[in-house]
């Protein structure tokens, strides 16, 4: 099973960790590094056998994770400024996806007519909100399916 550490990571620390909790992915934010620490803790990951999920926030993040050679992407849908939440963000930065690397749309993302929207540009989801607020987990679960055959 796939399990994603979730965390705002800045040291070599927090890594050692989560793959010690169990993590099989880390989470390495753009907004919230340098370029250059973000390869550093990119490429720690990936030596410890670690997948990195790069989380995108606009085209310029966007092209920073593409430089840093980023397998798995993903375009978070809230604003860490504000909060607020747009799906829009993830359509407006899908005609810079990249062939051969793994896209991901994060946030926002409460419907199976949200997942449809997404459908066609990301090959995943995250989903925490929608989950957590469900009166019927496997129910949402199986709302926010698509078969993209």
């Amino acid at each position: 099973i796939t399990t994603l550490n979730k965390d705002f990571i800045i040291d070599e620390k927090q890594i050692i960790r989560a793959r010690n909790a169990g993590a099989t992915v880390i989470l390495l934010i753009v907004a919230a590094l340098s370029e250059e620490r973000l390869k550093e803790l990119y490429d720690y990951a990936t030596e410890l056998g670690l997948e990195v999920l790069v989380e995108t926030h606009n085209l310029a993040e966007l092209e920073v994770a593409h430089r840093l050679g980023a397998e798995i992407i993903g375009v978070n849908n809230r604003n860490l400024t504000t909060f607020e939440v747009d799906l829009q963000t993830s359509v407006d930065l899908a005609p810079y996806f990249e062939e051969g690397r793994y896209y991901i749309s994060e946030s926002a993302i409460f419907t199976g007519q949200d997942a449809e929207r997404l459908a066609p540009y990301f090959n995943g989801i995250l989903v925490g909100t929608a989950l957590m607020q469900a009166e019927n987990v496997a129910q949402r679960i199986k709302e926010l399916q698509i078969d993209k055959g």
